[in-house]
């Protein structure tokens, strides 16, 4: 049977808009909604609560604040003396001022006010739905990352970056973003050392204490920052694989912040890119070794790497080909859960409609690999590199990114500060950004864009770049031979960097890569540049500039 909801406005207030939208909200969820009438006196409302039995009473006040105080005292007084033999919850919404005067009376399981956004009704709605009384403030607390957005849905989650240089500053931030409840996950970011030399404290660099980072070096620090998050929404907490020391950092990680996710990459985060000691092809064995141990447990894997190309300059196939790669190693590795990070923006001065073929031209490629055991979450995000310093302008500029993530149907969204350009973030900006991006994601679910995604001149690029994609994946297929597995294989993916297959730009030509791939932005999009001409190659004729590179090599 479903649960009945009654509502009314309270006293002398004749104000019923917001008790009509959250009846509707409401009703579209499987309540029984009653509307009660405007202005209603406590008196008047008990009885109609003794008539019609409800599991749920809302009351809405928008008139002064100071009589709104007097009207809400003398209803808590009504109902206490009432003592009703059934159990009711009881909801209050307001303007901000009267939820500020109601939240000291601490009778209410949920109070809304102009700053509450429709997620935050159908949430709570949602929590009550099918739990007792009292479950509701915690309801958040103990769930792991797929049952939170599975509440969440049609909202995705909010993810953000934060960490502050000292664990004190961190901890008293991660207290203050989990009371704003305006984030679902918190990505702790941790300084170099902590990523690289957690168990070897003696190749620690004092003077770089601090860095890019939260200086974690203990794990007692972990366990105050985890407890930090236990109030408010009760955010997730999860953090980056490290660079040395995999399986023992995810095992911290996994004692001490209950980690939600985890972010690893492929070929990145060893002496290809200068972030830590290890060897192509080590780490990339040790990567999937640590990708593995996430996936036994059933903990949500992210691969890093597609932005990582993107990031120093490779074109676009090489973008859509290691979503792909990415999102078949976690699949043969066990994985369950595999958000793909899907970074807009990159480069800043892409055109929104290339930029989003891009995107779809992964998810084209990636999409099929889902089954019973396989799930991709969806997670885009403002390229880091596109804000501009003016932080009026990075504030639009991250709403009208947001606008286009949302083309894609996000399940999860990394929010990007706007203050990113110029400092760390700290919770203020933080909090505005959240805020921000809630916005646009209300609006864009609430009052649907014309969809973009059918827009011909992107549909023209998708289906080129997904055709250049599987030309390029066929020549690493190549160099595997026969052999099983081969996006497993830390030989053959170390080989297709090792010959340009995979390269960028900003590779210096060294023992590891060559670093000859050209490119440049035509049209707003990224390009493979023929190294004559200056003119835009295809796919097959860059890799067989590639072959006729191998020949001269070998010949001198």
């Amino acid at each position: 049977m479903n649960k009945t909801i009654v509502a009314c406005s309270l006293s002398k207030c004749v104000h019923v808009w917001g008790v009509h939208h959250f009846l509707r909200l409401a009703r579209d969820l499987g309540f029984k909604t009653i509307f009660l009438g405007p202005a209603l006196k406590p008196e008047e409302i008990i009885q109609k609560i003794r008539l019609y039995r409800p599991d749920f009473v809302a009351v809405g006040y928008r008139l002064t604040p100071e009589t709104g105080k007097a009207a809400i005292r003398e209803f808590i007084k009504s109902v206490q003396a009432a003592n009703f033999d059934f159990e009711v919850r009881y909801t209050l919404g307001g303007t901000t001022p009267v939820a500020q005067l109601a939240r000291p009376f601490q009778f209410f399981d949920a109070i809304f006010d102009g700053n509450s956004q429709k997620e935050d009704i159908i949430r709570y709605l949602k929590q009550i739905k099918d739990e007792p009384r009292g479950a509701n403030a915690e309801a958040l607390k103990d769930l792991n990352m797929v049952d939170r957005w599975r509440k969440k849905r049609p909202y995705p989650l909010l993810r953000h970056h934060f960490g502050r240089p000292t664990v004190g500053d961190t901890i008293r931030g991660v207290e203050e973003i989990a009371k704003a409840e305006v984030l679902d996950v918190i990505c702790l970011g941790t300084d170099q050392d902590a990523q690289e030399n957690f168990f070897n404290p003696e190749l620690q660099t004092p003077s770089q204490k601090g860095a890019g980072g939260v200086p974690v070096r203990a794990e007692a620090d972990l366990v105050r920052i985890y407890a930090a998050s236990r109030c408010g929404n009760y955010p997730l907490l999860r953090t980056y694989c490290g660079t040395r020391n995999l399986i023992e950092l995810a095992d911290i990680f996994h004692r001490t912040i209950n980690i939600c996710s985890t972010g690893v990459p492929i070929f990145w985060y060893n002496q290809l890119d200068g972030r830590g000691p290890m060897g192509l092809e080590e780490s990339i064995q040790t990567h999937q070794q640590c990708i593995a141990w996430h996936g036994v447990r059933d903990i949500p894997v992210e691969i890093l790497d597609p932005h990582q190309w993107a990031m120093r300059g490779a074109h676009d196939v090489i973008f859509v080909a290691s979503s792909f790669i990415s999102a078949s190693i976690c699949k043969k590795l066990g994985v369950k859960y595999h958000i793909a990070q899907l970074m807009f923006n990159t480069p800043g001065e892409a055109s929104f409609k290339m930029d989003l073929a891009k995107i779809l031209a992964s998810l084209e490629m990636i999409t099929p690999l889902e089954d019973d055991n396989f799930k991709i979450f969806r997670m885009p995000r403002a390229g880091l590199l596109s804000f501009p310093p003016d932080e009026e302008a990075a504030k639009g500029h991250l709403a009208s990114s947001t606008m286009l993530q949302m083309a894609v149907q996000p399940d999860l969204i990394n929010v990007v500060a706007y203050c990113e350009a110029n400092r760390a973030t700290t919770t203020k900006e933080l909090i505005e950004s959240c805020k921000i991006v809630r916005k646009v994601v209300s609006n864009a679910i609430e009052n649907p864009f014309p969809d973009v995604k059918f827009d011909p001149e992107v549909i023209q690029r998708k289906n080129h770049l997904v055709k250049e994609t599987k030309i390029l994946l066929g020549a690493i297929k190549e160099l595997a031979g026969r052999m099983e597995k081969n996006w497993l294989n830390p030989a053959v993916l170390g080989r297709a960097v090792r010959t340009g297959i995979l390269d960028t730009p900003q590779f210096m030509p060294w023992f590891i890569a060559p670093g000859q791939l050209l490119t440049r932005l035509v049209n707003g999009a990224m390009e493979a540049i023929h190294p004559q001409t200056h003119q835009v190659v295809s796919e097959a004729e860059r890799l067989e500039l590639l072959k006729t590179y191998r020949k001269e090599d070998s010949l001198a």
